[in-house]
């Protein structure tokens, strides 16, 4: 379930946002510290003074380790050149005057249904046969591509641990076991044929760690 974060003073906040969502299946919960980030999806942090501009700063800079969370600023004050610096720490949104606050949930709410149909996308990927060991095939939107033994080795170790780096030596010692001194342009080369059969594709991808490996991941 996604959750949206809400780091605000004001109570009538936290308040308003609950009730918005309350036919939502999403979980909305108070932030107070910012080991709790790795657990949302979503931050909507309020400026109710001056004061609380310079807290918002440091909130937006300890987001910037966990990129995958979406921020959006109510603010009851007018900003000038903050909202600038704002945007440039990373925020998605901002909405100035209270009267404002349902554009910003139909906002959010709008990012959320599209980060959940990801989600989904991406579950029923990972459950699905992707990967057709007796074919030597892989799944491309919906669409069979044949795959050489090596590339279907490589795929495989990828897949099986995606999100993960697997090394350059890892793979080696995989796909050409009897072979100690195989270079890495061997490897690069039936990546670039694995990248032409799956390019059409927009859900998965090969992903280089320079000078460490390869990656299978989620777009």
């Amino acid at each position: 379930m996604l959750t949206l974060g809400i780091h605000s003073t004001q109570e009538r906040i936290f308040e308003q946002v609950v009730h918005y969502f309350r036919t939502e299946p999403y979980q909305i919960s108070k932030v107070e510290t910012k080991e709790q980030l790795i657990s949302i999806d979503g931050l909507l942090l309020s400026i109710e003074t001056k004061e609380d501009f310079t807290k918002v700063v440091e909130w937006l800079l300890a987001c910037q380790n966990i990129p995958t969370v979406f921020v959006w600023v109510f603010s009851a004050i007018s900003l000038d050149f903050e909202e600038d610096i704002l945007l440039e720490l990373g925020v998605n949104n901002i909405i100035m005057t209270e009267k404002r606050v349902p554009l910003l949930l139909k906002i959010i709410k709008n990012t959320f249904q599209r980060l959940r149909q990801t989600d989904v996308v991406k579950r029923d990927l990972i459950s699905s046969p992707l990967l057709n060991e007796k074919n030597q095939s892989i799944l491309v939107n919906e669409e069979e591509q044949s795959l050489t033994r090596k590339e279907f080795q490589l795929l495989q170790l990828l897949y099986e641990n995606r999100d993960t780096t697997v090394s350059y030596k890892q793979l080696i010692k995989q796909i050409w076991p009897s072979e100690d001194q195989t270079g890495t342009y061997r490897l690069s080369n039936i990546v670039f044929h694995i990248r032409k059969k799956i390019k059409e594709n927009d859900v998965f991808m090969i992903k280089t760690v320079r000078s460490k490996g390869y990656m299978f991941v989620m777009k």
